[in-house]
């Protein structure tokens, strides 16, 4: 098969549905781990999670199982919730050049620990599947119980509330 036909097989493919994750081990063929902050391995019907932990924060190392770039940020949503619950806070580390590692469809995860808040991104939940403007968003795997609570709001005009340091000024959007 050629290079091509095989890239338009996988992105045609029909994608599997979310399991949750069990711990497993790792592959025969995947090199193993030397790094003594390694903790377990958690699979599910998608992905292959590798958990370390350093000091208090906690570093998700998440690939496909079908080796394929993934970048749904809802699923790596539910892989942190899941694997360090759902109050802890996230980021995904975009780095200097000079420490660039990029040799494969690997992303990272770095967890916060407990009751650590960035002081950055939204204030308060919103969870929503109807359109907003041109915006739009995929259904939900796993429907929120809160889904669509805040439409109402957005009738009249949209404020978006961040943290921010002190003396910063509030972004407001007028809705057109």
């Amino acid at each position: 098969m050629k290079t091509r036909q095989r890239k338009y097989a996988r992105q045609h493919t029909i994608q599997p549905m979310w399991t949750p994750l069990q711990e497993g081990t790792l592959p025969p063929e995947a090199p193993q781990h030397s790094d003594p902050n390694f903790i377990a391995v958690y699979l599910n019907s998608l992905y292959q999670v590798t958990m370390s932990v350093s000091g208090e924060w906690t570093w998700l190392a998440i690939v496909r199982r079908d080796r394929s770039p993934c970048k749904n940020w809802r699923h790596f949503q539910l892989i942190k919730n899941q694997l360090c619950g759902d109050e802890r806070e996230a980021v995904e580390l975009y780095p200097a050049e000079s420490r660039l590692v990029d040799a494969s469809n690997q992303y990272h995860l770095h967890v916060a620990p407990p009751g650590c808040r960035f002081p950055f991104g939204y204030v308060e939940r919103d969870v929503s599947d109807i359109p907003f403007g041109k915006n739009v968003n995929e259904p939900f795997e796993i429907v929120p119980t809160d889904l669509n609570a805040k439409v109402k709001d957005r009738d009249t005009q949209m404020v978006v509330a961040v943290h921010r340091p002190p003396g910063a000024s509030v972004l407001r959007e007028e809705q057109p």
